[in-house]
Order: C-alpha cells, then structure tokens, then sequence
C-alpha cells in the first residue's frame, strides 16, 4: 500500500484546459530553491514513522510513502524535475507523475526514476481537444500515435515502469469512447474524473458523467 504525497510542483502548463483548477498566482515557486525541495523531501520520507500510519503499518504491509510530482505541466520543470524524482529514489521514496505527455519524448529519462508514470488523456479528437483547451500554441494535441511512441520510449528506459491514464468527462468529450482505445497500451490503471463546478465552469451533471461510463 502506498500512501501519497501530490506535489503540484509548479501551476504552469503548455496546455490550457478549461476545467483546470491549478492556478494559484504565486510569484516564486519553491522547486526552484533546491536546498529546500531536498528537505521536504527527506521529511516525507520519516513520515512513514508517524503515529498516523502505524495502524496502517500493521494492516497493510509493506507500506510505501509515494510522491506524485503534478502541476500544472511537471515536465516543464525540466531537468529539475528529474533531479528532484532522482532524490526522492535516493533516499527510498516510491515515485510517480501526472503528466499530459507533450514533453515526455523530450525528457524521457524522467522515466528511470519513477515507478509510475500517469497521462492525461481526455480524446484523440483533434477537435475536442482544440474546445477543451488540451493543445499546445501551434495548436497540436497527442494522437494515438503519439502515445504509442511515447511508451515505447519510456518502456525502453525502465521496463518496470507502470502506466496510468487519467480522463476527465466534461462537456465536450462525454460521448467519447477512450477507455477503448486507451486499453491497447495495456496500463496497469485508468482513473474517470468528473468534470466539477469551478470559478465560471458549472462542471458536467450526472447525465453526461452517466452517459461517458456507459460508452465506455
């Protein structure tokens, strides 16, 4: 059992969804101050000795504390990013990632360090994506080709690695059939979100949710 950690290490993003909540205008983020990266790190590893957890130490064994590095886009932290995953190996932390892919070809090595790797995957519709705001500025978003390249890549660099996807139904791929697709890479997990109220997005209601799980 693992007990996780979600680091939203940066609100930046090379995407611009428009259900995202990862937005907090703060001027300086911390994983540039390395020293102190390191820290927190270290201290999340002696959690795993808190009175918190020994219930869970006697029931669930062996019981791993897990960093998941997110954003925002994580990968745009670059190799910081790979150092920080890098440590957090060092000292015996598990690891993982949320991601939406676009730079993972670039910075495949992040691969080695991780135990886990999740994609955001919300269509292979070029137009949806374009509404949902799930491109970069030249206007591209992943096909299923790319994916395909992409873990051939990363599977190359640690054939260990387990591979996750994240959807989110929202109002504009809700009559989408993804997990089909999704299956061919064979990941070990797929994780539905429901698009929820956010600021001026009212979210999808409970027909559209419905609607999604029975396609897919």
């Amino acid at each position: 059992m693992d007990i996780v950690y979600n680091w939203h290490a940066t609100e930046k993003c090379n995407y611009s969804c428009d259900y995202c909540f990862a937005h907090w205008t703060q001027g300086r983020e911390i994983w540039r101050d390395t020293a102190t990266v390191n820290t927190i790190l270290e201290q999340l590893k002696k959690s795993e000795d808190l009175e918190l957890f020994r219930p869970l130490k006697r029931n669930f064994r062996p019981l791993k504390m897990r960093i998941n590095f997110a954003g925002g886009e994580p990968l745009l932290l670059g190799k910081s990013l790979i150092n920080f995953a890098c440590k957090a190996k060092e000292i015996g932390l598990k690891t993982s990632m949320i991601s939406n892919g676009k730079l993972l070809l670039k910075f495949k090595e992040v691969a080695i360090y991780m135990d886990m790797i999740g994609i955001s995957i919300d269509s292979f519709s070029a137009e949806t994506n374009q509404k949902i705001g799930r491109q970069s500025k030249n206007g591209m978003s992943l096909t299923e080709n790319d994916i395909s390249n992409i873990l051939t890549s990363i599977r190359q660099e640690n054939s260990d690695i387990q591979i996750k996807f994240n959807i989110v139904v929202n109002h504009h791929n809700f009559q989408e059939n993804l997990v089909t697709k999704l299956l061919r890479f064979n990941p070990e997990k797929i994780k539905i979100f429901r698009e929820m109220p956010f600021g001026v997005n009212k979210g999808i209601n409970d027909e559209m949710f419905h609607n999604f799980l029975e396609i897919n």
